[in-house]
């Protein structure tokens, strides 16, 4: 099945990325259900190791080599958790710019893909997660302004192999003019997200076991769909604003 592009001449609605986004998933569950639960796996290990290290870290007291040990490997898994979650979402757009144009999708040639722009994709990730993140800290409403601005780093990383800063000023020149749709797109799923967490909540009275198992499958489908959603939000800017197709967007991967 195919999925249309948006017209030209600045037509980019949030309906059409969110179906499209949906399309393309459910087209290729396996793919990014597979993607999506393979970064889930790393993350709860990286978790599980950092509790591992705490629960070390009491038993021989408090400070010393232990403590130390305990802040490194927890900044280390924070730094782990966004490379991987990257890797994920790169290797995801290569797959789906695959399906777009009718070509075969593999997660293993898509994560080669993905690995070999992990030089700049891991400066990118970082820089907008450094600048984000305090800007939410400072006041929530310059970080969702950051964030909508650099909402299609990745993409642009990989796509037009452009280094980190390159990347965040292409996705500020994409989204300007159109972050009030992007913003709108993220609140839905985010409204997603907590009618998710609302129906664990009543699962939970049930059994626990069968809210953890829903918390699991639901965070695993979700975040397959946000880059879903990130890859057709970038793709959709592009074929609004430039009048390009998925062919001459995708042609980088030839």
């Amino acid at each position: 099945m195919s999925v249309p592009s948006s017209g030209g001449g600045g037509d980019f609605r949030v309906g059409d990325v969110l179906s499209r986004a949906w399309t393309i998933l459910s087209n290729n569950l396996l793919f990014f259900i597979g993607l999506s639960a393979l970064v889930y796996v790393v993350m709860i290990i990286m978790v599980v190791l950092v509790v591992v290290l705490a629960v070390a870290t009491g038993a021989f007291g408090r400070g010393g080599s232990f403590g130390a040990l305990f802040v490194v490997f927890g900044i280390a898994s924070v730094l782990a958790i966004l490379v991987v979650n990257m890797i994920g979402q790169a290797a995801m757009l290569f797959g789906a710019f695959q399906y777009l144009r009718g070509m075969p999708v593999r997660m293993g040639e898509s994560l080669s893909r993905a690995f070999a722009r992990i030089g700049p994709l891991v400066g990118a990730t970082l820089l907008v997660s450094i600048c984000v993140g305090f800007a939410f800290l400072a006041l929530v409403v310059p970080g969702i302004i950051l964030f909508c601005m650099w909402a299609v780093v990745i993409p642009v990383c990989v796509v037009e192999a452009t280094g980190p800063t390159a990347s965040m000023s292409r996705s500020a020149a994409l989204t300007k003019g159109h972050r009030w749709q992007v913003f709108g797109i993220f609140l839905l799923i985010w409204l997603i997200s907590a009618a998710a967490q609302i129906v664990q909540v009543v699962l939970g009275q049930v059994s626990s076991v069968l809210a953890t198992l829903f918390s699991l499958g639901a965070s695993v489908v979700l975040a397959a769909y946000i880059h879903c959603v990130v890859i057709m939000i970038y793709h959709d800017l592009r074929v609004a604003k430039e009048g390009i197709d998925t062919t001459q967007i995708a042609s980088v991967f030839d």
